[in-house]
């Protein structure tokens, strides 16, 4: 060993695992000086090194495992505090449920805002779609249906007439969508088994009135920026299984009040989103002016 002492627990360990070689350790003149260096370090060494060398091997045994023992719970006990009582355990608990329910609500709303930003972005897309398809069509305004009203997933209903314009490829020969989900652009994500968009059929379709059976042009529209076009929209009897392609306009001089299809509020605040006929979006409520009355749906505003 080079003339070195041994450390202390290095010697602790011989004298405890090696009882025979201690008469040598008791000979070297390091021993009496790291006699009283063990005995301030380590707690019970002092009776270790004070002991007579002939313990039996019973002893040895004992007061290695006790050394063994003290320090295992020093390496890797650490500080030792205060176990948590019952009531101190179901305060924690009670305060993570409440951080748990407050971030559920966060994430809710959270979640509730994105589905209206998607409707939101699934008129602009109609909206863009009724133009092209008004292009191509002598400046004709898309109805809600072509040539009469057909069963609601019929390709003669405005979803149908738009698809080509929304990337839906029709088949040869079919007359009718397989099901909603076949364009979902016109699935509004609050409401997702049906089509969730009606349109103003009143004054831009086959039966606009005064007049019926007419196309209704672009150019006949006074404010198309003021002309509601598609809204939100619910069948009030079966919300999540039926669709009409229509919606029934606010309280109307032609028709009164009719309420199986109506506009519905159903996002964020209470509102409905509208595509207008320029083909901006907006969120109304149920109180604005487009919503309490059908001037801002006909094509002659003053």
């Amino acid at each position: 060993m080079d003339g070195s002492c041994l450390h202390t627990e290095q010697f602790a360990l011989f004298m405890i695992e090696a009882p025979s070689s201690a008469s040598l350790l008791h000979k070297t003149p390091c021993f009496m000086k790291h006699s009283h260096s063990l005995a301030d370090k380590e707690t019970g060494l002092e009776n270790l090194v004070a002991s007579p060398l002939d313990r039996s091997e019973s002893f040895h045994d004992q007061l290695r495992d006790e050394f063994l023992e003290q320090r295992r719970l020093r390496r890797f006990s650490g500080s030792k505090g205060a176990a948590f009582t019952l009531t101190e355990l179901l305060v924690v608990i009670a305060i993570f449920a409440i951080l748990a329910l407050l971030l559920m609500a966060s994430l809710n709303k959270a979640r509730a805002k994105g589905r209206a930003v998607q409707c939101c972005a699934n008129l602009h897309q109609i909206g863009a779609a009724a133009l092209l398809w008004s292009s191509d069509n002598q400046g004709r305004i898309v109805p809600a249906w072509n040539p009469g009203q057909s069963a609601n997933l019929s390709l003669n209903n405005w979803p149908g007439l738009l698809a080509p314009y929304l990337g839906w490829q029709r088949s040869p020969n079919a007359t009718a969508f397989s099901s909603y989900s076949s364009l979902p652009v016109c699935i509004c994500p609050e409401n997702p088994k049906v089509f969730g968009y009606g349109y103003n059929y009143v004054y831009l379709s086959w039966i606009q009135l005064p007049i019926k059976n007419q196309w209704v042009y672009y150019a006949q529209v006074t404010k198309p920026s003021q002309t509601v076009m598609i809204v939100d929209s619910v069948v009030t009897a079966a919300p999540t299984t039926q669709w009409y392609p229509y919606v029934r306009v606010p309280p109307s001089q032609f028709y009164g009040t009719m309420t199986d299809v109506v506009t519905a509020f159903r996002h964020p605040g209470g509102v409905a989103n509208v595509l207008w006929l320029d083909g901006h979006v907006s969120a109304e409520m149920s109180n604005s002016p487009a919503m309490t009355n059908d001037a801002m749906w006909q094509i002659n505003q003053p």
